[in-house]
């Protein structure tokens, strides 16, 4: 029963790791919070958040396909030794996920950060405010309102997307 519940572990992360590499590999996956290779090198721009998950692609589904062999063997051995064989190509899996993706943030550690947009009203949707005048734009954002509903005003800019939903406004 414990070899089967590994062989499910190994088998839901070799598709994981595979469906991620395809993703990075076609420039499909986006920068986000929850997937792909996130750090501070890579999450300061596009660029090189996508060309992280580009480099990492290739070992990710090599990786995918070792956790899906672990899985097999997981699967149709009997006993202890279904456990360990496993158990062993798991972490070979996750140690392999790991160098990987220190390599990728490697690879992108050099590369320029997008440049910020000036004022706070292109950042969460509050106003417009341009670089004119610093005092009356820190003025202007202050004084806005909660224009996401989320209880935060723009302020000092922490709200930065969380009215956008990709291009659109939610």
């Amino acid at each position: 029963m414990i070899a089967l519940v590994v062989a499910a572990i190994a088998a839901v992360s070799g598709v994981a790791w595979i469906a991620l590499g395809i993703a990075g590999w076609t420039g499909l996956l986006r920068r986000n919070r929850y997937v792909g290779i996130r750090s501070k090198e890579t999450m300061r721009s596009e660029r090189a958040f996508t060309t992280a998950n580009r480099v990492v692609a290739p070992g990710l589904i090599a990786t995918g396909m070792l956790a899906l062999v672990a899985a097999g063997l997981a699967a149709t051995q009997k006993g202890v030794a279904g456990i360990i064989l496993g158990l062993i190509g798991l972490v070979v899996a996750l140690a392999l996920v790991g160098l990987l993706s220190g390599a990728a943030i490697r690879a992108v550690a050099g590369l320029p950060a997008d440049p910020e947009p000036s004022g706070c009203g292109s950042e969460c949707g509050c106003g417009g405010h341009g670089e004119e005048s610093p005092a009356a734009d820190a003025q202007a954002c202050a004084t806005d309102e909660d224009i996401c509903g989320t209880g935060t005003t723009c302020g000092g800019c922490e709200m930065r997307d969380a009215c956008f939903d990709g291009s659109e406004r939610v």
